[in-house]
Order: C-alpha cells, then sequence, then structure tokens
C-alpha cells in the first residue's frame, strides 16, 4: 500500500475536506497571532522610546533649571558685592584684599574670586594660594567685556591660567 491510497474505500485524513480546513484555518492563526505579535513588539517598543525620551528630557529641564538658578543666584551675588567696591577700591588693593577675605565666597565659587583693576590686572584674590594677583587677564572674553561693557558675563569654558584646570567664569 502507498501514502495516499486508500483502505477499504476509506479516505487517508490527510485528504479530508474536514483536515483540509482545520490545517488552512489553523495556519490562518498562526499566521494572524505573529503578525499580531510582530506588530505589537514594534509599537510597543515606538511608545518606550518615545515615554524615555519625554522623561529624559523632563530630567534634564529639571537639571537645567537648577543649574540656571543656581548661575542667576552667583550673578546676583557678585553684582551685589560690585555695588559695594568702588569705596573700598578707593582705599587700595590691601583693603580689598581684606574685605574679599572676609566674605563667604568660596561657598559659591570653588574655583575661587578674584578681583581686577580697570587694566584687567588681578589685584585681590581668595585663596591666596591660587596665586592669581599680578596676572593679567584682559585677554579673557569674560573679563574684557565686563570692564569695556559694564555688564555681567558668564564665560565658556576654558582652563585657568593659575589654576591649571578647566573652569568657567561669572565676571561683572
Amino acid at each position: 500500500m502507498t501514502i495516499g491510497q486508500s483502505i477499504k474505500g476509506v479516505a487517508l485524513p490527510w485528504r479530508s475536506l474536514k483536515v483540509r480546513v482545520a490545517v488552512f484555518t489553523l495556519l490562518i492563526f498562526f499566521v494572524s497571532i505573529w503578525t499580531v505579535i510582530i506588530y505589537a513588539s514594534n509599537a510597543l517598543r515606538a511608545d518606550m522610546q518615545r515615554f524615555l525620551g519625554e522623561q529624559q528630557f523632563s530630567t534634564l529641564s529639571v537639571v537645567a533649571q537648577d543649574i540656571n538658578e543656581n548661575l542667576i543666584e552667583r550673578q546676583q551675588a557678585l553684582e551685589a558685592i560690585a555695588r559695594l567696591l568702588p569705596p573700598i577700591m578707593a582705599r587700595g588693593p590691601a583693603a580689598l584684599q581684606a574685605d574679599l577675605q572676609q566674605r563667604p565666597l568660596q561657598i559659591l565659587f570653588n574655583g575661587g574670586v578674584f578681583i581686577t583693576g580697570p587694566d584687567g590686572t588681578a589685584i585681590a584674590d581668595i585663596p591666596l594660594s591660587a596665586g592669581r594677583i599680578g596676572t593679567n587677564y584682559l585677554d579673557r572674553e569674560f573679563i574684557a567685556k565686563p570692564l569695556a561693557d559694564h555688564i555681567t558675563v558668564i564665560g565658556q569654558p576654558t582652563l585657568g591660567k593659575k589654576l591649571g584646570a578647566p573652569v568657567f567664569s561669572i565676571a561683572t
């Protein structure tokens, strides 16, 4: 007997219409399930990427706002001190140095603070260990612009002349 022959007139199961319809229905069912799985997987991936992007943007916005508030706080502190300096500057660099050392500016400025004369040369400095007194900073935009235009400037990151480390400056 060969495959496909019937036994005593009875058709083998894979030849019957019921089996063919059942197999075809099962095949359509599996193809449909796999299509739905692939679609759902792609949709889920797209939704997760969008959600993570929105979450990262939200986190970045909060951090940026915090940084901005901290910069504004430091800028306002410098501007307030700058308004008090003209009478002290009239008494000379020693008076400026003494006044600068009395202010708790190290809390706000971890790289220290220095005051320049009109020529851009540092005349007072905290901490003194930085050794900035006598160094001319007029070649730096963050010093030249405030001296020329009487404005506050937040400078670009650069390598500090005396600190030898990357710094960015706020000058008023």
